[in-house]
Parts: C-alpha cells; sequence; structure tokens
C-alpha cells in the first residue's frame, strides 16, 4: 500500500519540495526513514507514533517505510512530522485526502498530537507558491509568517485532533473479506441480500482484476444499513468492530470551517519605530556629514576616538537615515531572519526597517560569516541590505576579519560542502569604531 505527501525543507535559504512517500508492506513491525534524514527527522518515528495513538488513531502493526524525495538531498528539522502522520494515516485507510496533490504539510508533532511552529516556513511557503501549490497546512504559531506571501492560501491548526470528521463516520464491516494485502479499496457494490429472519447478510464485490477476495459472513443487518460511504475506504484487517477507527474525509473545503485561524494574502505593515534615531544627536556636524554620506551611498565607514566621544552613539542611530526597504528586498530579508529562526514577530507583516547586526568581539567566524553541517546564515547575511557593526575592531580575532573580504567584494557568501554549495546574500555597510592605540590614548589622558 502506497500513498504520498507533500512537505518542504531549508536548502540554505531557500525552501525545496520534499516527497513525503509511504508504503506499508508485510513483516515484523517497524518504521524506517529513508532518504538522508537527520537525526531529528529519524526521531520523528516515535513521536509520530505517539501522537497517532494519542489522537485515536491506530498506528500501523506492518512495516512502514518513509521515503523523503529526492533521496540525494540532504534534510535536517523536524517539519515532516505532519507529514509523514498523515501520510501513514492516508495509507493505512484511516484518513481520506483527495487534495493531497495540492496541498503542503509543515509542522512538529508534540506527543499528544498537537503541532508545534517550525522554522523556515516564510521560504518554504514562498518555494510552494511558485510549485504551483494552492494550499499550505501549518502549525497556528507559523500562520502569520506563511500569510506573508501572496496567491497561496493558509490553513493552521494547532492538534492534530481538530481535523474535521464528515457524516459518514463508520467503516464498513468488510474486516473478513480478505487480508489487507489482498485488497486495497473497494469499488463498487453489485448485489446484497438481506436475510430478514436470521438478522445476517451475505455481500457480493466486484473489485478491480487481480484482486481476490471473497464473500463477507456474518455481518449483521445494521452494519449494512449504515455503513454507505460515498468515497473508497481501505480495508482493515484482524480488528473487532469497536476497535476499528473512524475514515475521515479531509478535503481543503472541510478544512476551511475547523475552529482554526485562516489566513489568506499577505500581510505588509511598515517598521518605522526606531527607538534610537539620528536627531537625538547635538553637535558632532562632521561625523554626522560623514554619516550622512556613507549612508546616502552605502559606503563602508570606521569611526576612530577615544573612549566616551559618541562613536558606538553615533553608529546604532546610522539606521535611522537610511530608506526603507522596498518589497522585493523586504521578502528577501525576512526570508534570511525565517530561515535562521530569528523572525520574532510576523504579524506585523515583513521587516521594513534595515537590518542593524552588532556582533560580539568573540565572535567565530563561522558564526560570521554561517556555517554549520547544512550552512545556517552568519551575521553578515543577516545584516543583508542593512548594517554590519564592528564595535571595538581590533579586539575581533585576525581570523574573523579576513573572512570579511570575499564577502565584501563579491556580495555574497559561498560555503562549500561536500555534497553542495551554499550561496547566501551579504550585500551590507560595514561600520566599524576602534580606540586609537594605548601609547595615544594615553597621552591624550593625561
Amino acid at each position: 500500500m502506497y500513498g504520498k505527501m507533500h512537505s518542504a525543507c531549508l536548502y540554505g535559504i531557500e525552501g525545496v519540495m520534499i516527497g513525503v512517500e509511504i508504503d506499508l508492506a508485510n513483516g515484523l513491525p517497524q518504521t524506517n526513514i529513508i532518504g538522508l534524514p537527520d537525526s531529528a527527522i529519524r526521531e520523528a518515528v516515535e513521536r509520530v507514533r505517539a501522537a497517532v495513538k494519542n489522537c485515536g488513531y491506530r498506528y500501523p502493526q506492518q512495516r512502514v517505510t518513509v521515503n523523503l524525495a529526492p533521496a540525494d538531498l540532504r534534510k535536517e528539522g523536524s517539519a515532516f512530522d505532519l507529514a509523514i502522520a498523515l501520510g501513514i494515516l492516508t495509507t493505512s485507510g484511516q484518513l481520506v485526502m483527495p487534495e493531497a496533490e495540492k496541498l503542503l504539510l509543515i509542522g512538529e508533532l508534540a506527543l499528544d498530537g498537537s503541532l508545534r511552529p517550525v522554522t523556515g516556513v516564510l521560504p518554504m511557503v514562498e518555494a510552494a507558491r511558485r510549485a504551483g501549490f494552492r494550499a499550505v497546512l501549518v502549525p497556528l504559531g507559523n500562520a502569520a509568517e506563511a500569510a506573508l506571501i501572496s496567491g497561496i492560501t493558509v490553513y493552521a491548526i494547532e492538534h492534530l485532533g481538530q481535523l474535521p470528521q464528515p457524516e459518514h463516520e463508520s467503516v464498513m464491516n468488510m474486516a473478513d473479506i480478505a487480508r489487507r494485502s489482498e485488497v486495497e479499496q473497494i469499488v463498487s457494490v453489485n448485489t446484497m441480500a438481506v436475510d430478514e429472519s436470521g438478522g445476517s447478510v451475505k455481500t457480493k464485490s466486484s473489485l478491480p482484476i487481480g484482486l481476490a477476495v471473497a464473500e463477507a459472513e456474518a455481518v449483521t443487518k445494521e452494519d449494512v444499513l449504515q455503513n454507505s460511504l460515498p468515497f473508497p475506504v481501505s480495508v482493515s484487517s484482524g480488528l473487532a468492530n469497536s476497535e476499528r477507527p473512524p475514515v475521515m474525509a479531509l478535503t481543503l473545503d472541510h478544512l476551511k470551517y475547523i475552529p482554526a485561524v485562516i489566513y489568506e494574502g499577505s500581510a505588509i505593515t511598515e517598521d518605522n519605530g526606531m527607538l534610537e534615531d539620528y536627531s537625538d544627536v547635538l553637535g558632532q556636524n562632521h561625523v554626522k556629514r560623514a554619516l550622512t554620506i556613507a549612508a546616502a551611498g552605502m559606503h563602508n565607514i570606521i569611526l576612530m576616538g577615544p573612549p566616551g566621544t559618541g562613536k558606538t552613539m553615533l553608529i546604532k542611530r546610522l539606521p535611522s537615515i537610511l530608506p526603507p526597504l522596498n518589497d522585493s528586498e523586504s521578502l528577501e530579508v525576512t526570508k534570511i531572519f525565517s530561515a535562521a529562526g530569528k523572525l520574532k514577530d510576523a504579524h506585523s507583516g515583513l521587516l521594513r526597517g534595515r537590518p542593524f547586526r552588532s556582533p560580539h568581539h568573540t565572535i567565530s567566524a563561522a558564526g560570521l560569516i554561517g556555517g554549520g553541517g547544512i550552512p545556517k546564515p552568519g551575521e553578515v547575511s543577516l545584516a543583508h541590505r542593512g548594517i554590519l557593526f564592528l564595535d571595538e575592531l581590533p579586539e575581533f580575532s585576525r581570523n574573523v576579519l579576513e573572512v570579511l573580504r570575499q564577502p565584501l567584494e563579491d556580495r555574497v557568501v559561498t560555503i562549500s560542502r561536500a555534497r553542495a554549495a551554499f550561496t547566501f546574500p551579504a550585500q551590507f555597510l560595514l561600520a566599524c569604531s576602534m580606540n586609537p592605540c594605548p601609547c595615544v590614548e594615553h597621552l591624550w589622558i593625561y
């Protein structure tokens, strides 16, 4: 038995569509996830198993194989939990999703079935829109972020138990027809003979060619009258009638009526709330003139002077005289912060203010440029279209300062790994401050 859902992962700061394929086969009960998953994805087996059981469903006692395609792309994170869970439920016949090809599934599952937000939802949803998806199902905590992308409808739920139930929730009592491996779905029921006196019936079903099906015996009259479902139902075997879970038809139309928030379109707001304004500076006319020129042409600048003269104070107010980001720049910057997990308040819309990053002088080269097993954006990328401020420049290590050469020249950062090379944007204004050498500083003090 085979099923497929759609999810996504991050590749640098871009989203990549991932097909979550589920296969159920006879054998010892075990679950394997293949397709270059990391540790967080491998551990999804236990999260999904507990969530499925705690929400009243049945986890298949079969050999379950989960493939994340394309298989040659390294995946990480917990965003596949929801797609794996719904894929297992649909493949095992406990859930029917006619519109699964049009729906992107993103979310991490807790053991009780609740959904937790994940990072990088914005670039994933943007990639889904480019791929032609019409809707996305995310945790409620990610709904505002996903809604920043126009042209795709966002549905949000807080718990796996919020999935809607159709009018017919019974399962056809045909567990004795054949084993699960012999019957995949019922196409039509031709004849039905009801024994009014004995209360038992015999049914004959016409199934696809090649499926060996026997006649059902000892089915009560009430079961026959109550189990007329308008959609195909996968047959489960070996379960008593009281243990058989309900079949649910999950469509996008049903999702519109669940008790959850639905976000549509793009919510873009201006971010004009600067805590430190350039107009607060009194005097320092020559420095203010230099900062104005640097802001007008995005020129790099360094301020040198004794402690307490206002170097840090002036540079921290430099973003207030920079123009706001346009639409394309705003989306680009917001995607970087989303991929890095630093998008704190998506309800206010896309980031419109220029980023201002001021790393400590103990930062490593990987923290400044970006890195990791699957590289993440560093400070130079988080400062894209904004300002990177290095306070007390001589305190930074030489290795850290040396790695700034290539981003300053090429305006991008390229990080190569054995399997792939990742490119992050890094177009920023470099602003530095430093004190004079100790001998000159000593003379000024005395």
